[in-house]
């Protein structure tokens, strides 16, 4: 048994001076080797100190709501031109779902490109499909010549004679504005 000749104050002191070094780090002794790892306090005052949120943040709202509505258009358009009979009986019998989830992955793609991808505009992008979803037929009474380029003819004369302008529709409800 070794008795150790140094004082309990000389330990104390010898701590505490190591302690002020330290800097927030606490020092390992494995072996005979020392490490140094970030002590949980330190780290909590370092997450605590970043800024989480810039005060222009919510003008990524809008963005985000055009390019769920965009997602949605574009999933129509090829819809529209490139949908044939034998590729719809593959759909099943849910044709619209498929065409919202579709459109749902390529809005939140679009989305990670444009850097509006945290969870809040994701779900703004979500409410920019359901929107464009429940109203994109809008398009064909306020722009027909544009949405017969962007869709097709056939698109325009269908949405026309199936809905009424300035309306938001899903299957038999319908809420005019």
């Amino acid at each position: 048994m070794t008795v150790s000749s140094a004082s309990f104050n000389d330990r104390l002191a010898r701590i505490e001076k190591t302690r002020k070094s330290a800097k927030g780090r606490i020092q390992l002794h494995i072996g005979d080797q020392e490490a140094w790892v970030a002590n949980d306090s330190a780290m909590l005052r370092q997450v605590i100190a970043k800024t989480r949120h810039s005060r222009l943040a919510v003008f990524k709202v809008l963005p985000a709501l055009m390019v769920g509505a965009i997602g949605m258009m574009v999933v129509t358009a090829l819809k529209m031109r490139f949908l044939t009979p034998e590729l719809a009986e593959k759909v099943g019998s849910n044709p619209d779902l498929v065409l919202v989830v579709a459109a749902v992955l390529t809005a939140f793609g679009l989305g990670m490109m444009l850097r509006l991808a945290s969870v809040k505009l994701m779900a703004v992008q979500l409410l920019g499909v359901a929107l464009a979803f429940v109203g994109l037929h809008n398009i064909a009474f306020w722009q027909p010549d544009m949405a017969a380029l962007a869709f097709t003819p056939d698109w325009v004369e269908q949405q026309t004679a199936q809905f009424e302008p300035r309306t938001l529709r899903y299957a038999e409800t319908t809420i005019r504005f």
